[in-house]
């Protein structure tokens, strides 16, 4: 039986990834490294090796294994800059995709740098009109959103959705993804109005895309939920995120960093409509998660400890206030 060439592997694996088959894309991917890397590390190319590495790395990252996935790309990173020139697909596929992982951690000055690095070079390469172009200004508005910026996020965003839907057309699902993501920035300004029909149209595409049962839907919902909530219509936005919430817990287990967002987005809502017990339950498994996976000083362990820590005071003071009540002593009006 003959040995499977790595490009085929890696097909295989991307077209996993696509799927949200994230064990089965692991398996394709790591048979491709060993055969790429294999001694005398002469039986794949330059590129080839790098691009397995790269690869392995967007699986990890993808299934929320933070710190194993930045050891992989530095070592892609390094082989790249050895090997390949700065404008190699594969090299520039490869700084693009660390930098996605350093927006999840917190790195932004490096997702920056990285990112605006792969624009320059793109731009020079394919023009300023191609879809890899899009990518990236779609990964940067993405970037400044993760800043708080998401006044400075619109333009990238609205850039990323005019470049590819002149090159794919409306209904594409990569369309979608950009529009998903300008929604977001929306969302951040506080434009509900305006991003609720974008995610309403988001929405039908991913589910004609992929069905269901995926995360893209998932985070898509969980999105649309949040909107919900901010507008006041709570029992529509509980639907949404129990809806996300089965589906990412269905593919990318209980304890992904993405499952926490969700869980946390529920608490969120708990403590608005009341219910206290609830929400210290569901903020208390999100910052377990959060901090498992990102570590003590990611801003959405900060900020999820923080809420946790509000609500318990809150609740103590509740308490103690009620307690204040039932003691006091009781008052009767005297009769005239």
């Amino acid at each position: 039986m003959s040995t499977p060439s790595i490009s085929s592997l890696l097909d295989s694996a991307n077209e996993l990834l696509q799927r949200d088959a994230l064990s089965e894309a692991e398996r394709f991917v790591r048979t491709a490294v060993s055969i790429a890397w294999k001694p005398p590390a002469t039986v794949g190319t330059a590129a080839e090796r790098v691009s397995t590495l790269s690869v392995l790395a967007t699986v990890y990252c993808r299934q929320g294994r933070y710190r194993k996935s930045e050891i992989t790309f530095r070592v892609a990173m390094s082989a790249a800059k050895k090997a390949l020139p700065a404008n190699h697909p594969s090299h520039l596929t490869v700084m693009n995709n660390f930098a996605v992982l350093c927006k999840y951690t917190g790195e932004f000055d490096t997702a920056e740098r990285l990112y605006q690095s792969v624009l320059r070079e793109l731009e020079l390469s394919v023009g300023p009109n191609h879809p890899d172009v899009a990518n990236v200004y779609h990964n940067l508005g993405g970037l400044e959103h993760a800043r708080g910026r998401a006044e400075r996020g619109e333009s990238y965003a609205r850039r990323s959705v005019t470049i590819r839907e002149q090159a794919l057309g409306p209904d594409h699902p990569d369309v979608a993804a950009d529009i998903a993501a300008l929604a977001a920035i929306l969302d951040a300004q506080r434009r509900f109005d305006e991003s609720e029909p974008y995610y309403r149209r988001v929405l039908r595409t991913l589910v004609r895309t992929h069905g269901a049962w995926h995360t893209e839907v998932a985070v898509n919902v969980n999105n649309l939920g949040a909107v919900w909530f901010h507008l006041g219509r709570y029992e529509n936005a509980e639907r949404a995120y129990r809806r996300a919430l089965k589906v990412k817990q269905r593919i990318l287990g209980k304890h992904h960093p993405d499952v926490a967002m969700t869980l946390n987005n529920m608490a969120v809502l708990k403590k608005t409509t009341g219910e206290l017990a609830d929400a210290e339950s569901l903020y208390a498994r999100s910052l377990a998660i959060f901090h498992s996976a990102l570590g003590e000083d990611h801003p959405k362990v900060v900020a999820c400890r923080r809420n946790l820590q509000k609500l318990r005071s809150k609740m103590t003071a509740d308490v103690g206030h009620k307690q204040r009540v039932q003691s006091s002593p009781c008052t009767t009006r005297s009769r005239a």
